[in-house]
């Protein structure tokens, strides 16, 4: 459950109006305005390079704040005894919530020129994630509860306290989750858009293109060339195509929101560095 590889994008919640439809029973389909409140939402746990290997840029005050430090098992279990050669690191699964900028696949008219929502907005903006669950019988696999380490975020040195005025919730949902994270009704694999140079047919929608053909081998194109036009994301849509089909949002470089950055490649403290860590954009580059 702790591995952020597991997690993907989380599809538009019904509950509250985050879909714009506070009566909604469903989201509606191949309606881009689903998307509005769709706020900017990593998930990742650090890479041990960080407090190993600094890379350029990161300081020992990055690194002792209570959401980049390292969490050891003697905090959350102090009576339980650590087998030698066994690891005292106990890796987290960590998310940071970004309510104010602009989330991937969020085309919301009033975003276009500032790229990210006002203070009066970003308390009704939501960001989410989802996986699959394997064991679905949770009374045979004796599972009855979530349970949290929870720290005081009002609370603290200073770069671990929050403004008290600033909160948020947390909700989880389990059941019958949709996968339709662009809510078109259609599935998208990347390896099945047109290659380069190729006359195949895709279906358009709101959001993008997606493959006409039924998807058989999930495995991208040996050739580099097919892989760069292929490597695109949900939309299915190049950033020049994104550019072409969202002109309100052309003069940004990413228009979708949705480009991959390796966070050593990246800039500024360990928070920063995996801001575009979950982009499904340019992920083989």
């Amino acid at each position: 459950m702790r591995s952020p590889q597991a997690w993907t994008l989380a599809s538009v919640p019904l509950e509250g109006n985050f879909d714009g439809i506070p009566t909604a029973v469903e989201p509606a389909v191949d309606d881009l305005s689903i998307g509005n409140k769709r706020s900017k939402l990593a998930w990742y746990s650090i890479d041990p390079v960080f407090y190993v290997q600094r890379p350029t840029g990161v300081n020992d005050d990055d690194l002792s704040l209570n959401k980049t430090r390292r969490i050891f098992s003697r905090e959350l279990y102090p009576v339980t005894d650590i087998a030698q050669g066994q690891s005292t690191v106990i890796n987290t699964l960590d998310l940071s919530y970004f309510p104010k900028d602009r989330g991937p696949y969020n085309f919301n008219p009033s975003l276009s020129v500032s790229n990210q929502f006002s203070d009066a907005e970003a308390p009704e903006t939501w960001g989410g994630i989802m996986r699959a669950i394997n064991s679905t019988n949770f009374e045979q696999s004796n599972v009855e509860y979530i349970q949290f380490w929870v720290m005081d975020p009002y609370f603290g040195n200073t770069g671990d306290r929050v403004d008290p005025s600033n909160n948020g919730k947390l909700v989880f949902n389990l059941g019958e989750i949709s996968e339709d994270i662009l809510r078109d009704g259609r599935k998208l694999y990347e390896n099945g858009l047109p290659e380069v140079g190729s006359n195949q047919t895709t279906i358009n929608s709101a959001w993008g293109q997606v493959p006409s053909s039924q998807s058989l081998i999930y495995a991208f194109d040996t050739n580099e060339a097919n892989r760069a036009v292929q490597d695109a994301g949900f939309d299915g849509l190049t950033d020049a195509q994104e550019a072409v089909k969202f002109p309100n949002f052309s003069s940004f470089p990413d228009p979708a929101g949705d480009n991959y950055r390796f966070y050593l490649d990246a800039d500024g403290d360990v928070i920063n560095r995996y801001r575009d860590y979950n982009g499904f954009e340019e992920t083989l580059q």
